[in-house]
């Protein structure tokens, strides 16, 4: 992720979710359309990047954010938080990884033996090992806690849409 952290533009011509794009995002101070390239060496000279700032409002509304409102929001959203993802997701747990840490998460190695509540469990699908850790009383949350969330600039986990398995309620 250093190389990542310590890039100034993104370039491109449309929002990807891929590992480049989502850890770009969380870390660079500009997002760029191509044509900021383009233009400048037609001009030999950097253009105003906010007049080249990405447009893609059919990415907007799919995943519902506005570019704009994410690139003011904070950084580092996910400072303070831990998260242990699953070796079946993807992105890979690698990936992931690298995503996390430049929206200021830490991913953690080993799974939990024990209830954390520092640690969020984010998973494809429900596994033995996922009914295990909500069993210790984890909710489990889908990929898009962290996807869609690093492209809302904003941690998701009240959001009932990326819960994949909520925490057994317990009985009175």
């Amino acid at each position: 992720p250093q190389e990542i952290m310590a890039c100034t533009h993104l370039v491109t011509d449309k929002v990807r979710r891929t590992v480049k794009f989502l850890s770009g995002f969380s870390t660079c101070p500009h997002i760029v359309h191509k044509s900021f390239i383009e233009r400048s060496h037609e001009r030999g000279v950097w253009l105003d990047e906010q007049r080249h700032q990405l447009r893609d409002s059919n990415s907007e509304r799919k995943w519902g954010f506005k570019i704009r409102d994410s690139l003011r929001a904070a950084r580092n959203f996910l400072k303070g938080k831990r998260f242990f993802v699953t070796k079946e997701t993807k992105p890979s747990k690698a990936d992931m990884k690298v995503i996390l840490a430049c929206a200021g998460g830490v991913a953690v190695e080993n799974e939990p033996k024990s209830f954390h509540d520092d640690v969020l469990v984010v998973a494809e699908e429900e596994t033995s090992q996922v009914k295990r850790l909500n069993r210790l009383g984890y909710t489990i949350y889908n990929k898009e806690l962290v996807l869609t969330g690093v492209l809302r600039q904003t941690l998701l986990d009240k959001d009932d849409s990326v819960i994949l398995l909520q925490t057994p309620s317990s009985s009175t």
